[in-house]
């Protein structure tokens, strides 16, 4: 049984059992998917948090509780609204991490989760790794067996949908459950599970909302279990489970394949643009063609009369269709997930960032070259050929001369880059959410990762080691998170395996760190 398999991994999961590769991997994820909770917090682009915000002081949700809003630290909140407030924000720029064969983004419902849950149960750094490693294992498997591109079909958005069942599984991981408690908990997501592509239609909002609430709800889940509620069995491979309902063509044993062996985690990427991971290798192939053709970075390529981009079918769906529609965005979300504008804003000059969506959306040329940008689907860029996010790119330009590549995305396992993609781009966004002083500010909080690092030691690590004492912080203890005792599982000061001070990442949720280090300036409210 398929349920029953997943219940008991993910029960049964140790830090001993996590190989040094996959506990380097998810603290590089991490690192990475608190760089993108702190830029959605204060960025002013990220429209959707003010009232995100406002909601939660208006349905009274922010009062008592043991856990925290990542840089909002005097304040604590139930873990359901702190995983649902963090949960949001880690998906709300879209440039959160991603499964390329599950066409699934893991950290944004599963790390926030484990956060709330963390702090709940007092867990240590090491036991928190090991909590996201089971979430991520179990999302991934999901999301395989239901075969991506039809659950798309469908109209259902996987990472909340499986996402649900990660943060359940991390959070019972982190409480303690037994088997049959983990599968009750499996069975209680079963029932939350949700998330649809309608946001597509308009480029609302939801798509960041349905990921933050698969969070929240997987808090529910693993507390309800743990409390001795009773859930449904087999959640998963039932006649009413996730892969018969939400899929056409579930393959059932991808569900539990290789537990334990397998580790999906190390297939976990982080994204190098803020958009649909679909449109990731044609914006690099195209900034390919350009270097070849000569084009200056910074500069418009000009004389371009066609661009062909050949995409999976699940691309074509996120990125592509309607093509109308894509070819004419008008909101963020609409940029996000418009291949025709991606393309142009590349063609334009070469690279994408984050503040490139409120220079562009709008701009005539980026408009009028929108439509000369036609996607396709193409075989060539469909899985298993290719890591799910393979494009082809044809350039036709005024001298009638054909510009032909075919790329992976940058960010992707399969790359094997030296330095920690994870822990530089975590460092590009924390940055550009600072004050001037905060670059190097983050430089200093911030230790990258060097080559060859040892399990467990953390300064070999993508994880951020904001240290709790010297450079203007106050101390903050031995890195084990405060909140209460875990049912069933001895509390111990190790933090990951000998740093005592290895959780001090999450003191950043500590109001006094964030003004005293970094001096927001753009505070709400709740800062």
């Amino acid at each position: 049984m398929a349920t029953r398999k997943l219940a008991a991994f993910s029960a049964g999961l140790r830090p001993s059992a996590v190989p040094a590769a996959v506990s380097t991997r998810v603290q590089e994820i991490l690192l990475d998917s608190i760089g993108n909770i702190v830029r959605a917090r204060h960025d002013p682009v990220s429209e959707s948090t003010a009232p995100l915000l406002s909601a939660v002081d208006a349905l009274e949700l922010g009062a008592g509780g043991s856990s925290r809003l990542v840089g909002d630290g005097t304040r604590r909140y139930p873990a359901p609204v702190a995983a649902l407030v963090n949960g949001t924000l880690a998906h709300s720029l879209d440039f959160d991490d991603t499964h390329g064969a599950g066409s699934i983004h893991c950290s944004a419902p599963v790390v926030p989760a484990a956060l709330a849950a963390a702090e709940v149960a007092g867990s240590t750094g090491e036991e928190l790794v090991t909590a996201i490693t089971a979430g991520f294992e179990v999302m991934t498997r999901l999301s395989l067996s239901l075969d991506p591109t039809a659950h798309y079909e469908r109209g259902y958005h996987p990472t909340a949908t499986c996402g649900v069942f990660g943060a359940a599984a991390a959070c019972g991981n982190l409480y303690g459950l037994d088997e049959k408690q983990m599968e009750s908990a499996f069975g209680i997501a079963l029932s939350q599970s949700s998330g649809t592509l309608q946001f597509l239609v308009d480029g609302s909002w939801t798509k960041r909302f349905q990921v933050g609430y698969a969070s929240h709800s997987g808090v529910i889940a693993a507390t309800l279990a743990r409390e001795g509620f009773v859930g449904p069995i087999e959640s998963v491979e039932g006649k009413c489970g996730i892969l018969s309902t939400m899929s056409p063509c579930a393959d059932v044993p991808k569900a539990s394949a290789g537990l334990g062996t397998q580790w999906e985690t190390m297939e976990v990427a982080v994204k190098p643009y803020p958009s649909c991971r679909y449109s990731h290798a044609a914006m690099d192939g195209i900034a390919e063609l350009r270097a070849a053709a000569g084009v200056p970075a910074g500069e418009e390529w000009g004389g371009v009369q066609s661009v062909q981009i050949g995409l999976p079918a699940a691309g074509m769906i996120l990125v592509a269709e309607p093509l109308e529609k894509r070819q004419n965005p008008e909101t963020l979300v609409d940029g996000q997930f418009s291949m025709p504008f991606l393309a142009s804003a590349m063609l334009r000059q070469g690279s994408f960032g984050w503040a490139d969506f409120e220079r562009f959306l709008g701009d005539p040329w980026i408009l009028e070259t929108c439509k000369i940008v036609t996607p396709v689907q193409d075989d060539r860029v469909e899985p298993p050929a290719t890591n799910n996010f393979a494009a082809t790119v044809q350039v036709v330009t005024e001298d009638g001369a054909l510009h032909e590549t075919i790329v992976r995305t940058t960010g992707s396992p399969l790359q094997q880059l030296v330095v920690s993609f994870a822990a530089v781009q975590a460092w590009r966004i924390l940055k550009a959410a600072l004050l001037p002083a905060g670059a190097g500010a983050v430089r200093r909080a911030v230790r990258l990762p060097e080559r060859g690092g040892a399990h467990g030691q953390v300064h070999r690590t993508g994880l951020a080691v904001l240290r709790g004492r010297g450079g203007g912080g106050e101390g903050h203890g031995d890195g084990v998170l405060r909140g209460g005792e875990k049912p069933g599982r001895r509390r111990d000061d190790r933090g990951f395996v000998g740093h005592r001070r290895a959780l001090t990442l999450w003191r950043m949720h500590s109001t006094t760190q964030v003004t005293q280090r970094y001096s927001y300036s753009n505070s709400t409210k709740h800062s």
